[in-house]
């Protein structure tokens, strides 16, 4: 998961591949466990560090 932080601070891939990227082969699954750790959604974490 923290690898797809960095990842998430550098590219303009779409969510669900970066997702992909890291092992998550469900979204769903992925946007959890990114919440649980980061205390906020994949998009809200994208929207803050733009």
């Amino acid at each position: 998961m923290i690898s797809t932080e960095g990842r998430r601070e550098s590219t303009d891939l779409p969510i669900a591949e970066m997702a992909y990227q890291v092992g998550y082969y469900n979204y769903t699954s992925f946007k959890r466990a990114f919440k649980k750790q980061f205390d906020e959604s994949p998009q809200a974490f994208r929207q803050r560090v733009e």
